[in-house]
């Protein structure tokens, strides 16, 4: 049996009203990869991530996260998913180790304490001070970088 890509567009057009936004997209890409979407303005990045994570709904095609079509069983494909959104929500009286806890339930995970303890150390290593708390106010590549952590909180 063979195994699934990790993410798969298959024929995705979005359109709003008479505006193409994307445009029949097929692409397919293997488990174990990070990639980025590069484009000008209007290129369709961030439509074609709302479809993936299940916010728009392609009107053509299909998107599919481990072979689970993302319209059609939208909690199974949440379930293996780990994104980041571009002004993600910090709250700063949860520390770090709390915060991936949180994550994790959310997702109908059990961090172990371990897990919290090493993941959430690496965040805190991303603060200057090492509080374990990410600030709102702390610089925007600081909580991006925090932020990408939770995204493999348990691993997707």
């Amino acid at each position: 049996m063979s195994v699934p890509p990790a993410i798969a567009f298959r024929g995705v057009r979005r359109t709003f009203g008479r505006v193409v936004a994307v445009d029949r997209v097929d692409l397919e890409l293997p488990r174990g990869r990070f990639v980025g979407l590069i484009g000008h303005n209007g290129a369709g990045k961030s439509t074609l991530l709302r479809m993936l994570t299940g916010l728009l709904q392609p009107t053509e095609g299909t998107v599919e996260i481990d072979g689970i079509d993302v319209h059609a069983r939208p909690q199974q494909a949440r379930e293996r998913m780990g994104a980041v959104p571009e002004r993600p929500a910090l709250y700063e009286y949860l520390t770090a180790r709390e915060w991936l806890t949180f994550v994790a339930e959310v997702r109908g995970q059990r961090l172990k304490g371990h897990e919290a303890c090493c993941v959430g150390s690496n965040l805190a290593a991303a603060t200057s001070d090492g509080s374990w708390r990410v600030s709102p106010r702390h610089p925007r590549g600081r909580r991006a970088r925090s932020n990408s952590r939770y995204a493999a909180v348990p691993p997707p």
